[in-house]
């Protein structure tokens, strides 16, 4: 059977559990993103326990972990192995690891981070040094845009040195014309510092400003 088929046969499987939508309900409480994620974690986890634990499922296996019958850090330290053949990247792995210890832990079964470190190996991430763009790509870029909006976008954040997100919650009363070089207020709840601050961006963004807002 394809990889994909299973998986989604599984992902219908782990839907009617009871305690696993009791746990994605509550995650999605505080964000719809986070329970998607969560989903596919538990998914794979079925997946890993039809092929390890085949007398079990997400539910089932709640119990004899409470007993310490299973013992939790070597059916965690397993479960990695699994992912890892899956071509999963290192990212992926980790966040599917936490959503099981999530799921875990909603229903009493402590995994002790102490514990935790010394008996499951988990893949360490390895970072590579960004390399930040140069004039010569931030114009490469520009010229084959030929999206006026997205390019007013571009223009801002070449000009401006936001973040992305900043320059997506930009509203008309934001942006002040008066002064040169136009000014842009960043509010607060969209900035990742939490503190408001002004920018200023360039003539040709301000171009394309203007011509969008008219």
């Amino acid at each position: 059977m394809p990889k994909s088929l299973n998986l989604s046969i599984t992902r219908h499987r782990v839907k009617t559990l009871t305690k696993v939508t009791a746990f994605l309900d509550g995650i999605k409480r505080n964000s719809q993103y986070s329970s998607n994620v969560y989903y596919n974690g538990i998914t794979h986890f079925q997946d890993f326990l039809d092929e390890k634990y085949p007398n079990h499922n997400a539910e089932t296996i709640l119990q004899p972990l409470s007993k310490n019958e299973i013992n939790v850090y070597e059916l965690l330290d397993s479960f990695i192995p699994f992912l890892m053949a899956l071509k999963l990247s290192v990212k992926s792995i980790r966040i599917y690891l936490t959503a099981v210890r999530s799921y875990l832990a909603y229903y009493d079964i402590d995994v002790i981070p102490s514990k935790f470190r010394r008996r499951v190996k988990v893949p360490k991430p390895y970072r590579e040094d960004e390399e930040p763009l140069d004039a010569k790509d931030i114009r490469k870029i520009l010229l084959s845009c030929n999206n006026r909006r997205l390019k007013t976008y571009l223009l801002i954040l070449a000009s401006g040195g936001m973040r992305t997100t900043e320059a997506l919650t930009i509203r008309l009363r934001d942006i002040d014309f008066s002064v040169n070089p136009t000014k842009i207020h960043i509010r607060k709840e969209f900035s990742k510092t939490r503190a408001s601050r002004d920018i200023y961006v360039s003539d040709e963004a301000t171009q394309y400003l203007i011509y969008l807002s008219s």
